[in-house]
């Protein structure tokens, strides 16, 4: 019983006990409506490992060395006769990531809506049922956070949403190429001095 109290509590739950002379027990569990089950796509980007929500996977695809050079050339993927846009996880993240010579490839088909992305990773771990657990106010602001969930092993993994890393990762560049035009724009022109005539 100590394990299953332990456990709820780390959850932020709770558990009663209610007992009751010749009728027997009754334990009722609580935890927090904040957490959720549910289900992601776990996979590996370097040493790290995260998880993606299944609601936003379309399609898994192994990508040949071909498709793979490709797309990395031109940012684009060619799905179903739609090109959508191509990114690798480890770039949204700004992490570690296989960067070695050109080699096949398995890459997520995203879609929410009508936005569709193809994001490649280094390994696909498998589907997964989660506990999904708030990651508090200091992270609410960060782009892409879906929850945090414990592993098998003790680690924290991030469940995160590729699409929205991708719309804030081109926000932030679209606004540094901004302050960069507007800062030529605003330097200051170089001065010219005009030669002194001597002193007689």
């Amino acid at each position: 019983m100590d394990v299953v109290r332990n456990e709820v509590a780390a959850l932020g739950g709770r558990v009663e006990v209610q007992t009751s002379r010749n009728v027997g027990a009754t334990f009722t569990l609580s935890v927090p409506l904040t957490l959720a089950v549910t289900q992601v796509l776990m996979v590996a980007v370097g040493k790290a490992v995260y998880g993606v929500p299944s609601s936003l996977i379309e399609q898994v695809r192994q990508l040949s060395i071909k498709d793979r050079t490709a797309a990395m050339q031109s940012g684009t993927l060619d799905h179903g006769g739609r090109k959508i846009a191509y990114r690798r996880f480890g770039e949204l993240i700004r992490g570690p990531h296989d960067t070695s010579a050109p080699h096949a490839a398995p890459v997520m088909i995203l879609k929410a809506g009508e936005t569709m992305a193809a994001v490649e990773v280094d390994r696909i771990l498998g589907n997964q049922e989660v506990v999904a657990k708030p990651y508090g106010p200091q992270l609410a602001r960060v782009p892409g956070m879906a929850g945090l969930t414990v592993l098998a092993d003790g680690r924290i993994a991030l469940l995160l949403n590729p699409l929205n890393l991708m719309l804030a990762l081109d926000s932030g560049d679209t606004e540094r190429r901004q302050l960069a035009t507007a800062s030529v724009a605003l330097a200051p022109a170089p001065m010219s001095m005009a030669p002194m005539a001597p002193v007689a």
